[in-house]
């Protein structure tokens, strides 16, 4: 094994910069649901939009990518 083949296992094992967005996409989608499911008053309400806006960032960038 030589070390081309080390880095590129390294690489292989990073996830990248797609997998990453796709990773907090689904971070966010499930703190958004458990905020809907105690209700949206309030701050929580404040959270779901700013929650909602960088969904909506994020997945332009996996669009982009």
């Amino acid at each position: 094994m030589g070390w081309g083949d080390i880095i590129g296992k390294v690489f292989d094992w990073i996830p990248g910069r797609r997998e990453h967005y796709r990773n907090k996409i689904e971070e966010i989608k499930r703190e958004m649901d458990k905020l809907a499911n105690q209700g949206l008053t309030g701050k929580r309400s404040d959270k779901y939009e700013r929650l909602s806006k960088q969904l909506r960032t994020l997945r332009q960038r996996v669009k982009n990518t």
